[in-house]
């Protein structure tokens, strides 16, 4: 142990959200193995600032560095459950 590098493979930023830079995002991506976490709960969507709504979802996907993202979804809480079990496509 060590000898192993304490260096990580990426990391990860959770809680992309409408006061996220998407610019700042790729220019990050272009340095460093950055995963972006986008966090999902239909009771938060668009409610919680740390869930985004339709409208920032939309510029995140539409935007011209959305290539250069790492992007995961966080499905939170029952929603994840609910997934899992087949309740929701």
């Amino acid at each position: 142990m060590a000898n192993q590098s304490m260096t990580p493979d990426h990391i990860t930023f959770t809680g992309v959200d409408h006061q996220t830079s998407i610019q700042g995002m790729a220019e990050l991506s272009r340095q460093y193995l950055v995963e972006w976490a986008v966090l999902f709960s239909p009771k938060r969507q668009g409610n919680d600032p740390r869930y985004p709504d339709l409208a920032t979802m939309q510029k995140l996907l539409l935007h011209p560095d959305r290539h250069r993202l790492r992007m995961a979804a966080h499905l939170c809480g029952d929603y994840s459950l609910e997934i899992m079990a087949g309740a929701i496509n």
